[in-house]
């Protein structure tokens, strides 16, 4: 589902009709809840909840540490794209363009869903930007190939441009960094 995150708290998304009254709010930590009129039966098209969250830290280049509206942290991974890991070549540096771009920041987040290891997977946002988009552009990140990502054609721009990680002759995929074994860490790190 493609989202447009508003630019600053309270604004709606793109298109988005106000919230029928009767629909309760959703609690701020947790991923929103279908709502009872889905889209198909509505006509309209898909709305996804946005919430406002200050990135607190930033592990690698596509995952973060958040704080809630409610102060509880929220390890979230952003949607569509795969960073270098840690250990590889451009990893630090892919970190350090998703930190400069986020940490410390009131970041709008729209959660998606959960991935195996619990971090929630969500579309997230600075001052209207996707940084998801943004990082695949700049050739921090991959398109993600297993979940259908609409970034392939900037990361083909990324790659013929030979931005960041694409300035290197055949840049390893993170995933096939840590298929190898190469990508493995301790539990709890």
């Amino acid at each position: 589902m493609a989202v447009t995150i508003p630019e600053t708290p309270g604004d709606l998304l793109a298109g988005q009709p106000s919230p029928p009254a009767a629909v309760p709010p959703q609690p701020m930590s947790q991923p929103a809840r279908e709502t009872p009129a889905t889209p198909a039966s509505t006509g309209q098209a898909a709305t996804a909840q946005v919430v406002w969250w200050r990135c607190v830290g930033v592990a690698d280049g596509d995952t973060a540490t958040c704080l809630d509206t409610n102060g509880r942290q929220q390890k979230i991974r952003l949607a569509g794209i795969d960073a270098p890991e840690v250990g590889q070549p451009y990893g630090p540096t892919a970190r350090e363009v998703l930190a400069e771009q986020i940490f410390g920041k009131l970041i709008a987040v729209s959660v998606l869903g959960r991935d195996p290891d619990g971090r929630a997977i969500c579309q997230v946002s600075y001052n209207g930007r996707d940084i998801s988009r943004l990082l695949v552009t700049e050739g921090a990140a991959w398109a993600d190939p297993t979940t259908g990502s609409s970034l392939s054609g900037d990361q083909e721009q990324a790659r013929t441009g030979k931005r960041g990680l694409w300035a290197t002759d055949n840049p390893v995929p993170p995933w096939e960094y840590r298929a190898a074994g190469q990508g493995l860490r301790p539990i709890g790190t």
